[in-house]
């Protein structure tokens, strides 16, 4: 009796503590599940968010890419319509006076997909500021802050970023403008010169590239030798650009510079001429006019010839311009026999009076005799009579409209070393183009969707 007591009294104590052990192991098992389940949400959450700030760091780079291209003009100007970075609300990026080519507004620069078979965008530009607290262009000061947000498609995660880098002017442009003009009509003239050979139209609404000729942004070459007029039979063996440039300034006329009207055959220097302080001799000419078969001879042997033209130039017939040395200093003969060096020979024409029109006619036969020289003309509408077998001119161009002839033939060879002819003499051209540089400081900021 008292054996069968005491198993019923084990057996009423064994159940409890089975059940409770099998609770435990429950909630053990549920808390594992939701320790995983946790893992899983978190695995997931940092996955998108991972993604996220990737793509907005690859969004930061498209920016700067886009923004040290083709539109380098908009690292000098605000977008920050949010006030992200400052008090006020500019959007500078949506007003450019003279946008560039292909320029098609700011959507294709704020917004953007990566990858680009991404099925929506991916990043969006929230603000962009050009900070230059002294005020002084090029100076080293300079910085550019920009703010990316990525939010990747069927993602909740949203990261945004800040990165500021320094700002600084490109001191000389890419390539050497053998032509460069604000209107370029090219025509059928050839522009020659694998290494300087280069046309520079400095103004993107006079040199528009058609919108059917844009591709991710930027102009094909068809589209740019549309933007220059260049006709089927031209050839540019350098690179065509439509882009901002700083001209140099004219130089003002020497106070010693010797006043002459050039209407028939003669020759420079003339006996008795004095050179001036840099060495070169200076003549203010009022206008060339000449025709038939007159010849201008101006040998540069002794010392550099410079042209103040300030009336206008008109050559027909058999009419020449002959630039001559002898001997074999200063590149004498480098660039055809008994020819001298393009440097040595420069027609500088009025500074540009700011208006909208050319206010000189600058005309130059293309005849049997090469033309060494450099033009500078920055208010002068210029083009080539005709056009020979030989180049027209050797040298390089700087005038404000080029009208080109529907010559086959007329020609324009600009020296591999025209730049650093010109630059040995103290005259540059500096690319109005700005630039960044590696990031000064990076910040994730608080991400909001």
């Amino acid at each position: 009796m008292l054996k069968s007591r005491k198993k019923a009294t084990d057996e009423g104590f064994a159940l409890p503590i089975t059940i409770g052990f099998g609770l435990i192991m429950v909630l053990v098992a549920l808390t594992l599940s939701i320790k995983s389940r946790d893992d899983q949400v978190s695995a997931v959450s940092q996955k998108q968010t991972t993604a996220s700030a990737t793509v907005a760091e690859g969004g930061i780079s498209r920016t700067l890419g886009f923004l040290n291209h083709n539109y380098h003009m908009l690292l000098k100007s605000d977008y920050d319509p949010n006030s992200l970075l400052g008090a006020d609300s500019p959007d500078e990026w949506s007003f450019l006076p003279k946008p560039p080519p292909c320029f098609t507004g700011v959507n294709n620069i704020l917004t953007g997909k990566i990858p680009n078979n991404a099925p929506a965008n991916t990043y969006t530009v929230e603000a962009y500021r050009y900070s230059d607290p002294d005020g002084i262009s090029n100076s080293g000061d300079e910085t550019g802050t920009l703010i990316v947000k990525g939010h990747p498609p069927n993602s909740s995660a949203v990261s945004r970023i800040q990165q500021t880098m320094n700002i600084s002017q490109s001191t000389s442009p890419a390539s050497f403008p053998g032509l460069m003009a604000q209107y370029i009509t090219l025509g059928n003239n050839d522009v020659l010169g694998a290494v300087s050979g280069n046309v520079v139209c400095t103004d993107t609404i006079n040199c528009a590239v058609p919108v059917s000729e844009c591709v991710n942004g930027q102009p094909t070459d068809t589209g740019l030798r549309t933007a220059i007029e260049a006709l089927n039979n031209s050839v540019v063996q350098g690179q065509i650009y439509v882009r901002d440039v700083t001209w140099p300034p004219v130089p003002a006329i020497p106070s010693g510079a010797i006043n002459v009207s050039i209407s028939g055959a003669t020759s420079f220097p003339k006996t008795g001429d004095s050179v001036g302080t840099d060495g070169a001799y200076h003549y203010q000419v009022s206008d060339i006019t000449l025709s038939g078969s007159d010849q201008v001879t101006v040998d540069t042997t002794s010392a550099p010839v410079y042209f103040y033209v300030t009336g206008n130039i008109a050559m027909s017939g058999q009419a020449t311009l002959a630039h001559t040395c002898s001997g074999s200093a200063n590149n004498c003969g480098t660039y055809g026999s008994g020819l001298g060096s393009p440097e040595r020979f420069r027609i500088y024409g009025n500074a540009d009076d700011g208006d909208s029109f050319s206010d000189q006619d600058f005309t130059l036969n293309g005849g049997a005799t090469t033309t060494n020289v450099f033009i500078h003309a920055p208010d002068a509408r210029m083009g080539i009579n005709g056009g020979s077998s030989n180049p027209d001119i050797q040298g390089a161009i700087w005038v404000r409209e080029w009208d080109g002839s529907s010559s086959n033939t007329a020609e324009i060879t600009v020296p591999n070393a025209m730049q650093q002819l010109l630059t040995s003499s103290g005259v540059t051209v500096t690319s109005a183009s700005h630039k960044t540089s590696a990031a000064t400081s990076w910040t994730r900021l608080e991400a909001t969707p």
